[in-house]
């Protein structure tokens, strides 16, 4: 955990799959990270490189350890308790915050 969070994992970064235009074609992160699975290119903990799919890995975590999906946990126990009320990870966005954009 302590190299996904101080982005030293060693995993390549690809962006395959990252941005989809049609909301069908969308995975959910436990699907995602096991379609797009990259290669260790680096030693875990001892070159520094952003890693979208580490990122991703730590929010697939925070889903199994409290059992709930990342958007809704991040709602509940951040955004809600910080009044972030036009914040989301949801895909596609919410209607009451896709309205906002315009």
């Amino acid at each position: 955990m302590r190299n996904l969070m101080t982005h030293t994992p060693g995993f390549e970064d690809v962006g395959e799959g990252l941005f989809l235009l049609s909301e069908d074609k969308m995975l959910t992160l436990e699907q995602y990270l096991k379609t797009y699975l990259p290669a260790r290119v680096f030693p875990a903990g001892e070159i520094m490189a952003y890693s979208n799919y580490a990122t991703g890995l730590a929010g697939y975590l925070v889903e199994l350890i409290s059992e709930m999906e990342f958007a809704d946990y991040i709602e509940e126990n951040i955004f809600q308790d910080l009044a972030m009320n036009n914040s989301t990870f949801r895909q596609p966005l919410p209607e009451n915050i896709a309205e906002n954009l315009g």
